[in-house]
């Protein structure tokens, strides 16, 4: 009886075994299969600081979209594909049209009064010459404003970093965006300057307050200025720092406003909140930084946006030219020879040489 009882519980032991070992390889199986039909895990919150070498702010197709009703695209002998605003000004120029705000984390930001702005100034980096004008040649990096800094006892001045330099990408790197920045260092870059005195630096619509590129006290300012702090990566977040705000209302001659910067993802929220009673100062500016992963609402094919040939935007620039040459006395572009390429009829020697900027005019929001 004793033997009969051992053998049932050999057997059952066998038995129980052979089940849980079924099971296990059964859970095993159904925990592939679920991990393969998951959704993959969603991307990393807006302005969270962990972005990653790599990582794109803003897909192409919303570019596209963005721009589509603002101006032409057209490619570019030495940047290929880039997008030049279709403004009726001939002084326009870029980050010249808004106003300077500061925000905690990513210091001083571009609040653009321009419908395009939240992309171009942004994301990507502007050039020019005499051949194209202004344009603008895309990125999907954003940052408060791709822009370097110059300081003097009076005025502080701003440029558009061009398209020509590369950021710093090294994993985990925090420092100085820019190796070259000595660049705006050399006289042959001064008309690319804008410059404004502490006492108009932060008011809106600052294009009203700049010193004119062609006039003489422009080249003194750029004169009896220094570079100040450039754009630098802080903890994988591009941060602004250019000249501390107690330095500006220091040396203003007058009491100076801080307007604060808060970044939104809704585009219909891009505004600015009052301060103190209904004709107070603006004290808040919601800057509209898209969400990653946005898809366009409607599709703009690539070849299919709105474009001009290379020679059809010389046109334009040529003219624009003629006027301002007319108006001021000097030509608002630098010469820039090239190599033979797209948009070019004959070889020539490649001879860079710096952008000239025009001064800026037009209307800002109210």
């Amino acid at each position: 009886m004793d033997q009969g009882k051992g053998l049932l519980m050999v057997s059952l032991t066998k038995h129980w075994g052979s089940a849980v070992r079924v099971l296990a390889l059964t859970l095993a199986a159904v925990t592939i299969m679920l991990t393969a039909i998951a959704p993959a895990a969603p991307a990393l919150a807006q302005g969270s600081g962990e972005e990653r070498d790599g990582d794109e702010d803003i897909s192409m197709d919303v570019i596209y979209e963005a721009l589509d009703d603002h101006g032409r695209w057209f490619e570019h002998p030495e940047h290929g594909e880039v997008w030049a605003p279709e403004v009726d000004d001939d002084d326009w120029r870029p980050y010249t049209l808004g106003r300077w705000a500061k925000d905690d984390e990513t210091g001083w930001t571009w609040v653009s009064d321009e419908p395009f702005g939240w992309v171009v100034y942004h994301f990507g980096r502007w050039g020019n010459d005499d051949e194209y004008g202004w344009y603008w040649v895309p990125g999907q990096e954003w940052a408060p404003a791709w822009v370097a800094w110059r300081e003097s006892d009076d005025h502080i001045g701003w440029a558009p970093l061009p398209p020509t330099i590369s950021p710093r990408r090294e994993r985990n790197y925090s420092g100085p965006v820019y190796d070259r920045t000595d660049i705006y260092d050399d006289p042959e870059y001064e008309p690319l300057w804008v410059f404004s005195s502490f006492d108009d630096f932060l008011l809106p619509r600052v294009h009203r307050h700049i010193v004119p590129w062609h006039e003489r006290r422009h080249r003194d300012v750029w004169h009896t200025s220094r570079r100040a702090q450039s754009l630098v990566i802080v903890n994988h977040r591009y941060v602004n720092r250019g000249v501390d705000f107690e330095v500006i209302r220091r040396r203003a001659r007058r009491p100076v406003t801080l307007t604060r910067v808060v970044i939104t993802n809704n585009y219909d929220q891009r505004r600015y909140v009052r301060g103190g009673r209904n004709d107070g100062p603006r004290t808040i500016a919601r800057v509209y930084r898209p969400a990653r992963g946005l898809r366009p609402q409607r599709v703009i094919r690539r070849e299919l946006v709105r474009r001009v040939t290379p020679e059809e935007r010389r046109t334009v620039v040529v003219r624009r030219v003629e006027r301002v040459q007319k108006k001021v006395g000097k030509a608002p572009f630098v010469r820039v020879k090239r190599t033979a390429g797209p948009g070019n009829a004959a070889p020539r020697r490649a001879v860079v040489q710096p952008p000239r900027p025009i001064d800026p005019a037009g209307r800002g929001l109210d």
